[in-house]
């Protein structure tokens, strides 16, 4: 909503540099120089509407880019937790099948993790690109991809 009512301005301020140059030939002297610095205002606030608009707009585009890296996190970091409830849940075996039936569990949870190489890459992925970009968030997210490093390697191990 916000950057179409700036393009509607736009047609605006276009119009008073029309008119601005447009009556400073028709004007001469003071009256030219009073138009000319009038459309030199015009001008300039302009431009640093346009400028603030930008840096508001990146700086939207980096919040949402911010909220889904840590909501990949955050979904990783879960299930991590489900995976390890689900490990410490066994029973340690007694005897022969049940030792059977643990490792058929263990394997299982080995393939799981292994089809999610390719969420966690890209998780790690994003994080490394928005910390590239110089992202505003650097620091939370270096502990977030911290954190997700750390209890993978504890999960793999």
């Amino acid at each position: 909503a916000y950057e179409h009512d700036i393009q509607a301005l736009s047609a605006q301020v276009k119009q008073v540099q029309d008119d601005a140059a447009r009556l400073q030939k028709a004007y001469a002297g003071e009256k030219a120089e009073d138009i000319r610095k009038h459309e030199q205002s015009v001008s300039e606030a302009w431009s640093v509407l346009l400028g603030r608009s930008s840096d508001r707009r990146q700086l939207l585009v980096d919040t949402v880019d911010k909220f889904r890296f840590f909501g990949m996190v955050r979904d990783l970091l879960l299930w991590m937790d489900d995976i390890n409830l689900q490990i410490d849940a066994q029973e340690k075996p007694r005897d022969v099948s049940a030792a059977d039936l643990v490792i058929k569990n263990h394997q299982g949870i080995k393939a799981e993790m292994e089809a999610r190489t390719d969420s966690f890459n890209a998780c790690i992925a994003m994080g490394d690109d928005l910390l590239t970009k110089g992202h505003y968030a650097s620091t939370k997210i270096v502990e977030k991809l911290s954190q997700l490093q750390e209890r993978r390697k504890e999960i793999n191990d």
